[in-house]
This record gives structure tokens, C-alpha cells and sequence, in this order.
């Protein structure tokens, strides 16, 4: 812990939450290009995330920039983990509280490695694993962060509300996957749990690179 925090008592490590935040919407952003360039259609109603990574449907080579993002990420968000761990502990919040928080971290990254690497139409088990410990953990993460925020006194309510947000939503998620109602409705979500989870990251990179 004395490393860490030496490290970022000289490194704001607000950047990192920004990169990785760069990183996820501009490969999604490409990706997307890249798929619809050749004139198939891909929408947030139709097309689940994950299908700009599948190689052999994916078209002009989107998945190679999809793949890329998602590896990047996992490389990234560990110093961003190590950041917020440093952060919360710098401000006070229940030591019980980190450690949940950041187990459920840690293996949401994993899940995203593991999502990233194993495309869905080619190594689907794999591929299903990865995205459920995204989606579970990082339910799960961002949750007890929104939560760890709004009950610590030293960080003000409101910037625990997106981490709540993002769990809330990826819990809507699953819980359409599980039962099966409807595709459109369970591909939206997905899109809304990676669309809350990127104002998650605007949110609290913005508080602590102004606050830290």
C-alpha cells in the first residue's frame, strides 16, 4: 500500500480513468464505423456489444479494433483500480467496503480480458464467462462504490449515484437475459449498462482530478 500510495501522491491518476474511458468509447466508436462502412446495419436495438467482435460476422475487420479496445481496457483499468482504491482509502471509506469493492473489481477486469479475447462466435463458453463476470462484478463494483461514496462523509452524495446507476441497470440487464424477454429490450440494456458505466468513469474523473 505505501508504493501505491507514493505513486499516486505524485501521479494523478485521475488520467488513467480518463484513458480507459478514451479507450472504450473511441474503439466502440470505430468498431461501429468499421462494421456499418460496408452498408450492414448495427444498432443499440439489434446488435448485442459483443457482436462487433465476432470474426466471422463482424465485417471489415471490426473486431480487430473491438478485440484491441477490450485488451487495452483490462491493461488500463488496473492502475485506475489501484487509483480509486487510494482514493477511497485517502478519504476515509470503511476498509470493509473497499475490499468487496475492489475483489469485485478485480475480477470484472478479468471478465474483461477474457470477453475480449475469446470472440463470441469462435470460443462462445469463454466469450460468456468473460461477459458475465463483466456484467455480475461489475454490478457488483459499481454498486458498492456508489454506495462506499455516498455513505463516506468526506465525498459528496451525488457522485455516488452513477456507480448505483451502472449497477442498477446492468442488474436489469441480466435479469432480461435470464428470462428471455424480448432481444430488443435485453440488447438495449446492455448498451445502457456500457453507456452508464462511461458516465461512471466522466463522473468520478472529474471529481478526482479536481478534488485529488
Amino acid at each position: 500500500m505505501e508504493k501505491i500510495d507514493k505513486f499516486f501522491d505524485k501521479v494523478n491518476g485521475s488520467l488513467f480513468i480518463f484513458l480507459g474511458l478514451a479507450i472504450s468509447v473511441m474503439t466502440i466508436i470505430i468498431s461501429v464505423a468499421l462494421f456499418t462502412a460496408t452498408g450492414a446495419s448495427y444498432s443499440i436495438f439489434t446488435h448485442y456489444i459483443s457482436d462487433l467482435g465476432a470474426v466471422y460476422s463482424a465485417p471489415n475487420n471490426a473486431h480487430v479494433v473491438f478485440t484491441f479496445g477490450m485488451v487495452l481496457q483490462s491493461f488500463v483499468r488496473p492502475f485506475t483500480i489501484l487509483f480509486l482504491l487510494y482514493f477511497l482509502r485517502k478519504k476515509g471509506t470503511e476498509k470493509k467496503m473497499i475490499t468487496i469493492w475492489f475483489m469485485c473489481s478485480v475480477i470484472a477486469i478479468i471478465g474483461t480480458f477474457l470477453a475480449g479475447v475469446f470472440p463470441e462466435d469462435t470460443v462462445y463458453l469463454m466469450h460468456f464467462i468473460g461477459a458475465f463476470l463483466v456484467f455480475f462484478f461489475g454490478m457488483m463494483s459499481h454498486g458498492f462504490f456508489g454506495f462506499a461514496a455516498i455513505t463516506t462523509p468526506t465525498i459528496p452524495n451525488r457522485h455516488g449515484f452513477p456507480g448505483l446507476l451502472v449497477g442498477t441497470v446492468n442488474t436489469i440487464f441480466m435479469l432480461l437475459f435470464i428470462s428471455n424477454i424480448g432481444k430488443t429490450a435485453i440488447v438495449f440494456f446492455e448498451w445502457m449498462a456500457l453507456f452508464s458505466g462511461w458516465i461512471f468513469s466522466l463522473d468520478i474523473g472529474v471529481y478526482t482530478l479536481r478534488t485529488n
